[in-house]
C-alpha cells in the first residue's frame, strides 16, 4: 500500500498561501506551485522603484486576512488605524469626516453619520433609517428564508426604494460600496452590498478601521510567506506554471508543468477563472461548476502613480466623491516617511469599477488627475510632477450582481481530491478581496482535510503520466 502524496496547491495567491498554511497546520504535506517568481498573485508591486499595482487595503471586519497576516509576522510592516477616520472631501475643499467619534465609539462606525458635515441634518437621519432597514431586511433573508428580492434585486433599486437621494449615495453609499465591491450599486445585487455594508457598520467600533501594507506588496508578502510555509516544512516551487491536469477517469493523478508531470491525488486550484478553465480537460471545462468560470463577470481596477517634487498636504487616505481621482493614498507617508520631511512625495490613486478608464492612454489618464488634484489638494497646483505611471488590472475582481453570485461556485467539487479557492467562489458572502481570498483558501483546504486521500494510486502505466513526471 502506498503512502499518500503530498496535496498540490496551484496558485502562490492569497487563497493559495491560505490554504497552503491550512495544510500544513493540520499535518497534511503541501507542494505550494505558482508561475511567477514571487508569491502573492494580485498582491503585487511593480517597476522600480517598486510600485503597488494599486493600493491595496482592508478593513477592521476582515478577520481571517488579519489572522493571515498575524500568523505571516507582518504585524510591524502593516498599518491599521487605532480609529476608523476617513476623510472625504468634496469639490469645494470641505471635508467631512467618517468613522468613530470619541464617545460614540462603542456604538460603532455608523454613529458618525450624525455628525457628517457632507449630508445635511434629513439625509443623516433618512441614511441612518434606511441602514437600519437594509440590516433587519439582510436578517429576515438569513433566518426566514424570505431572500428573493433582496437577492435578486439591484442595489440601486433598492435605495430608491428607500429614498435615498442623489447626495446621499455619492457621499455616503456610493462611497463605501463602491471600492469595497470593485462595482457601482447599479451592477451589483442588494444582498453582497448589504454584507459588507453590515460587516463595516454594524460589527463594532473597530470594523471601519483601514489597514495597508507598509511596505511595496510584494515584499511585503513574499518573503513573510515562504518562511511561514518552510517552517511547517512546505515546499514552494516558483515559475512552476501548470499547463493541464492530469486525469485518471474521475480522478485526479497529477499537475503538469514545462519541468514534468508531478503526481499526486490532491489538488487545490487556486486561480482566476479564465486561467482555471484553460488547464482543464474540454470534458470537465464544460461542465458545473468549471463551465460558470467563463461566465462570470469582472470589473476592472486603474491604479495611477503621481510622484511631486514637494509635499502637497495629502493625507494618508482621502476619498473625493465630487471628483474622478475617487481615493487617494499618500503612498510616501503610508510607507512609513514623515511627507513633512521628504523631498518628494507620491501619490496612489484608485479608480474602482474602472472600465471607462481602460481605453484611455496612460497620458490622458494621467492629464485628467494632474488636472483635478488641485481642486482637493490645492498645493497640488504649484508642484511639478517627476514621475507618472498607470497600471491597469481589467479582470481585478468579480462583479457581485445577482446573475454572477449564482455562478460563484463552492470550494468542494464533485471531482474526488480537487477542490478550488480564489476570491471568486463562493466566500459565505465575502465579495471579491483579500478577505474574500483567504476565506476561500481556508476552506478549500478544509475540504481536502475532509476527504482523504485514496489507499492507493493506480499505475503510472494505467494512468499515461509522462517519462518526466516527477514524483513527490
Amino acid at each position: 500500500m502506498r503512502t499518500a502524496r503530498p496535496v498540490v496547491v496551484v496558485g502562490g495567491g492569497l487563497a493559495g498561501i491560505a490554504a497552503a498554511l491550512t495544510l500544513g497546520r493540520a499535518g497534511v504535506p503541501t507542494l505550494l506551485l505558482d508561475s511567477r517568481q514571487v508569491l502573492g498573485g494580485r498582491v503585487r508591486s511593480f517597476g522600480d522603484p517598486e510600485r503597488d499595482n494599486g493600493q491595496h487595503v482592508f478593513l477592521g471586519c476582515c478577520e481571517r486576512l488579519i489572522r493571515l497576516l498575524d500568523t505571516l509576522g507582518l504585524g510591524a510592516e502593516t498599518t491599521l488605524q487605532e480609529r476608523a477616520r476617513v476623510p472625504v472631501v468634496d469639490i469645494h475643499g470641505r471635508i467631512g469626516l467618517l468613522g468613530s467619534r470619541g464617545p460614540l465609539d462603542a456604538v460603532g462606525p455608523l454613529a458618525a453619520l450624525a455628525s457628517y458635515r457632507h449630508l445635511n441634518a434629513w439625509e443623516r437621519a433618512s441614511a441612518l433609517w434606511a441602514a437600519a432597514r437594509l440590516d433587519g431586511e439582510a436578517r429576515a433573508a438569513e433566518t426566514e428564508g424570505r431572500g428573493g428580492a433582496f437577492r435578486t434585486g439591484l442595489f440601486s433599486d433598492w435605495l430608491r426604494e428607500h429614498r435615498q437621494g442623489p447626495r446621499a449615495r455619492r457621499y455616503f453609499w456610493d462611497l463605501l460600496t463602491t471600492p469595497t465591491l470593485n462595482a457601482a450599486p447599479e451592477r451589483v445585487s442588494t444582498a453582497a452590498a448589504a454584507f459588507v455594508l453590515r460587516k463595516a457598520l454594524f460589527g463594532g467600533p473597530d470594523t471601519l478601521r483601514v489597514g495597508w501594507a507598509r511596505s511595496a506588496l510584494s515584499a511585503w508578502i513574499h518573503g513573510a510567506a515562504l518562511r511561514s510555509l518552510s517552517s511547517l516544512g512546505l515546499e514552494v516551487r516558483l515559475r512552476h506554471k501548470v499547463h493541464r491536469i492530469v486525469f485518471g477517469g474521475e480522478h485526479v493523478i497529477g499537475v503538469e508543468c514545462p519541468q514534468g508531470t508531478i503526481e499526486t491525488g490532491r489538488i487545490v486550484l487556486a486561480l482566476p477563472p479564465h486561467r482555471l478553465r484553460s488547464i482543464l480537460p474540454d470534458r470537465l471545462a464544460k461542465r458545473p461548476p468549471f463551465s460558470s468560470a467563463g461566465r462570470i463577470e469582472s470589473s476592472a481596477i486603474v491604479g495611477v502613480h503621481l510622484r511631486f517634487d514637494r509635499p502637497i498636504g495629502a493625507p494618508e487616505i482621502l476619498a473625493t466623491p465630487d471628483s474622478p481621482l475617487e481615493w487617494i493614498f499618500n503612498t510616501t507617508r503610508i510607507r512609513g516617511a514623515e511627507a513633512e520631511t521628504e523631498a518628494e512625495q507620491e501619490l496612489s490613486i484608485v479608480l474602482s469599477d474602472a472600465g471607462r478608464w481602460l481605453p484611455l492612454t496612460a497620458d490622458r489618464i494621467i492629464a485628467c488627475m494632474r488636472e483635478a488634484l488641485p481642486l482637493v489638494l490645492p498645493e497640488a497646483g504649484s508642484a511639478r510632477l517627476v514621475d507618472a505611471k498607470v497600471h491597469r488590472e481589467p479582470h481585478a475582481t468579480i462583479v457581485p450582481s445577482p446573475r454572477t453570485e449564482k455562478l460563484r461556485p463552492p470550494q468542494a467539487t464533485e471531482i474526488p481530491g480537487l477542490t478550488l479557492a480564489g476570491a471568486w467562489t463562493d466566500t459565505g458572502g465575502w465579495p471579491s478581496t483579500m478577505e474574500g481570498a483567504v476565506v476561500s483558501g481556508e476552506r478549500a483546504a478544509r475540504a481536502i482535510i475532509q476527504d482523504p486521500p485514496p489507499n492507493a494510486c493506480p499505475s503510472r502505466a494505467n494512468l499515461g503520466l509522462s517519462r518526466g513526471t516527477a514524483p513527490i
